[in-house]
C-alpha cells in the first residue's frame, strides 16, 4: 500500500491517501458485502468490483455514485460515495446472476472528489488494453486493469507507480490499479498490458482535491 502522503501542486492540497485493500469472494453468489465504515465521515470512498466475464448489472447499496458498469467481455464496475455519516450495517454490492468469480479493489482518500472516468476498452490474446484518454481538472490519475477469469500479473504503464495489485488464483478474476500525479488537460491513453491470454480491460478515472 502506498503511504499517505500531503503534496501541493499550484497552491492545492492535493488528496491524501486513507486505506486501499482488496480481495475475493470464494464460492458461488450474486454479492460482495464489505463491514460497516466508522470514523470515516468527509472521506471519498472509491469501490472497484468486478465478476470475470460471467458479466451481469451489478447493484450497488443506497448512497452510492455509479461511475462505471461494464458487463461486455469482462465485468468491471466503478462506485464512488463522499461518507456523510457512519454506515448502519453491512455494504452489500449485487450482481445480476451467481457467480463463482468475484474480487474488488477498495480506497479511501481525505481532502478528495471524485472527477471523472472514461471509456472501458477491453483486448484479447497477447494485445494490451489501452484505456483511452481522459480530461481531467487536475490531481490524481488511476488506471484501472481488470482479467476475465485467469491469474496473469498487469505490467505497470509508464510514469504510474502501484497503488494495489488484486492477481489470485487461476479460478479468480485479476484486478490491478495504478496512479499518478497529473494537471489539468488531456491525459493521454495508457496501457495496460496481462500476460493472460483471455480478456483483459481498463480504463482511466482521476480524483481532485477539494
Amino acid at each position: 500500500m502506498l503511504a499517505a502522503r500531503k503534496v501541493m501542486m499550484g497552491g492545492s492540497q492535493l488528496p491524501e491517501l486513507m486505506l486501499v485493500n482488496s480481495g475475493v469472494f470464494a464460492g458461488s453468489g450474486n454479492s460482495m458485502s464489505f463491514t460497516p465504515v466508522t470514523d470515516r465521515i468527509g472521506q471519498l470512498q472509491v469501490m472497484m468490483l468486478s465478476n470475470g466475464r460471467e458479466g451481469g448489472l451489478m447493484t450497488p447499496p443506497a448512497g452510492w455514485n455509479e461511475a462505471l458498469d461494464n458487463t461486455s467481455g469482462v465485468s468491471a464496475h466503478v462506485y464512488w460515495r463522499e461518507i456523510v455519516a457512519d454506515d448502519a450495517g453491512a455494504q452489500t454490492f449485487t450482481f445480476g446472476g451467481s457467480s463463482s468469480v468475484r474480487s474488488y479493489i477498495r480506497m479511501f482518500w481525505a481532502n478528495a472528489a471524485f472527477d471523472t472516468i472514461g471509456a472501458f476498452a477491453t483486448a484479447s490474446g497477447t494485445t494490451p488494453a489501452t484505456a483511452p484518454a481522459i480530461t481531467a481538472a487536475g490531481g490524481i490519475l488511476f488506471a484501472l486493469g481488470v482479467t476475465s477469469e485467469e491469474n496473469g500479473a498487469f505490467s505497470q504503464p509508464a510514469g504510474m507507480t502501484v497503488t494495489q495489485r488484486q492477481e489470485p488464483a487461476a479460478t479468480q478474476c485479476g484486478m490491478a490499479l495504478f496512479q499518478q500525479d497529473i494537471g489539468a488537460g488531456s491525459t493521454g491513453t495508457r496501457s495496460l498490458a496481462n500476460s493472460v491470454s483471455g480478456v483483459k480491460g481498463g480504463a482511466l478515472f482521476s480524483i481532485k482535491g477539494k
